[in-house]
């Protein structure tokens, strides 16, 4: 059911300035060619009622929305582009006898005509939803990969002809859904080295059609492969020097091809070339403006708008991509 927001004056949503950012404050350590501005934080879906544990985050570029996978909250809730809360809708997934019962959505990605794609910690399926929240249709995962093991779907993507990118955690793949919710083909598998995932945590789709996978305990951490599912080339170690990683868990690929990546041990967003050249990074563990709290996603829209939701902090933040580096605001 969509619950629309009343009282929205009371919601807590900081607007930030470039300059003065109160108490706390931690401006994002400057990447080269690139200034990160602070907009806004939002922590409240309603007057007084926070986020709990949120885990997904997807933009709407068609509707300029912004979806919060409200995990602790079995919701998902819809701000405008100012971060102030608009509605919100209950995920509920069936249980073992066939009942629907609240959920705990993990996983969003943006569709065509306002629709949102969801993954859920309780299911084995990927719902598609209409901006109310009501079922469209779903994937059935297990059934997709025809084995007995029941399916782990979590975060997606999409690329420029609407296939759905689907990590799939139990088998350590990338599952490629064609737009009538097809299987169309399957790439990486469990283990460790070239092409293999040991904790697959996130898939994204750049323009040319290359996927780029985060592994959070595997080496390389991030791996890019064609649109045939072929490796390409893999990047990153866990270690403490600035470049690496300690446990990432999103990543994102902006209009100008660069990867962001969420290191939420590290309490950090990194940026990346496509050819894994390391850019630069920005966070540390805190509350201020430009701090993170156990970052969980990533989105990037097509403004040059950077967007990163905290688990533990329990809010989500926006940042414009300002210099020469930046993509053009549209």
């Amino acid at each position: 059911m969509w619950l629309g927001v009343s009282g929205v004056g009371a919601v807590t949503t900081r607007a930030y300035g470039a300059i003065g950012m109160g108490p706390g404050a931690s401006p994002p350590r400057p990447i080269p060619g690139l200034e990160l501005q602070p907009v806004f934080s939002a922590s409240e879906y309603a007057p007084h009622r926070s986020f709990l544990s949120p885990q997904g985050l997807a933009f709407d570029a068609s509707r300029g929305e912004i979806y919060v996978a409200d995990t602790g909250n079995h919701q998902i809730v819809v701000l405008g582009k100012n971060g102030v809360p608009v509605g919100r809708f209950a995920h509920r997934v069936r249980d073992q006898s066939g009942d629907r019962t609240p959920g705990e959505p993990a996983g969003l990605l943006s569709a065509d005509g306002g629709t949102v794609w969801v993954t859920d910690a309780l299911s084995d399926q990927v719902d598609l939803l209409d901006i109310r929240g009501m079922p469209l249709r779903a994937i059935d995962v297990t059934a997709a990969l025809g084995r007995g093991t029941r399916a782990s779907p979590g975060k997606m993507d999409a690329d420029r002809e609407g296939n759905l990118y689907l990590v799939e955690r139990s088998s350590g793949q990338v599952l490629v859904f064609d737009r009538r919710g097809g299987l169309a083909r399957a790439f990486g598998r469990r283990g460790k080295g070239e092409g293999r995932f040991e904790m697959v945590a996130d898939v994204a789709v750049g323009s040319d059609g290359t996927s780029y996978v985060l592994d959070s305990v595997g080496t390389p951490v991030v791996q890019a492969f064609d649109a045939q599912g072929r490796h390409l080339l893999g990047f990153g170690r866990h270690s403490n020097k600035a470049e690496d990683f300690h446990f990432p868990v999103a990543l994102a690929v902006d209009s100008k091809e660069r990867l962001w990546v969420a290191d939420t041990f590290s309490h950090e967003v990194k940026a990346y070339s496509a050819s894994g050249e390391f850019l630069g990074a920005f966070g540390e563990a805190g509350t201020g403006p430009g701090q993170f709290f156990f970052p969980s996603d990533v989105v990037t829209s097509p403004d040059g708008t950077l967007y990163v939701l905290e688990k533990a902090g329990r809010r989500l933040q926006a940042f414009h991509m300002v210099g020469s580096a930046a993509p053009e605001r549209r």
